[in-house]
């Protein structure tokens, strides 16, 4: 008849708020188990989506990477030449986070290796100016003797375009960025910032 659950008469008071109490964890765990199976659904649609965008999106920046190679090879002018160096450099690193995103609409394991996080972040310098615009400034302080860290250098470009871009939309595309790097001792979270899980 559609009860969720009966008793035998005689039961104690104490026998049913026992299995009413049940009942309503068991409602609401089933409730949960819900909502976690329509978050799975919609993660597995945005994983469709992205590996298909991304797909595309490489197709494309091979077309550009590959006009740009036989651009530098009939260019004399040095200017030029830079610039299409400049453009070459940002089509990479473009190719690079679709690939990034490509991993993760496979649910591919990305491999970690000992990198140099200064090195990443100097290498970004061009592309943060050009993402931010004029009205944001980003200042970098990097420590001289930063120990390697061990992680994908692409997430970590991937995870520090997003931070930057955050803190302009933020700032509302005037201020200033600052990026630090810094040696801390396992689990000693620098005083002033919320450590990151």
């Amino acid at each position: 008849a559609g009860a969720d659950d009966y008793l035998v008469k005689p039961f104690s008071a104490r026998e049913l708020q026992a299995r009413v109490r049940a009942n309503l964890e068991l409602s609401r765990l089933r409730a949960e188990a819900q909502e976690q199976a329509v978050q799975t659904r919609k993660m597995d649609a945005i994983e469709q989506l992205t590996g298909g965008v991304a797909h595309d999106f490489n197709n494309l920046l091979a077309a550009v990477m590959g006009s740009l190679e036989l651009a530098e090879r009939k260019v004399t002018d040095e200017r030029a030449l830079r610039l299409l160096h400049n453009a070459m450099q940002a089509a990479q690193r473009g190719a690079r986070l679709t690939e990034q995103l490509l991993a993760f609409s496979l649910k591919q394991r990305l491999e970690a290796h000992p990198v140099d996080l200064n090195g990443v972040l100097s290498a970004m310098a061009e592309q943060l100016h050009r993402t931010l615009g004029g009205g944001t400034a980003v200042v970098t302080r990097l420590a001289a003797d930063l120990w390697p860290a061990v992680a994908d250098p692409h997430r970590i470009e991937l995870a520090v375009l997003n931070l930057v871009t955050n803190a302009r939309d933020a700032l509302q595309g005037a201020g200033e960025i600052r990026i630090e790097t810094e040696n801390l001792p396992a689990g000693a979270p620098r005083p002033g910032t919320v450590p990151a899980g």
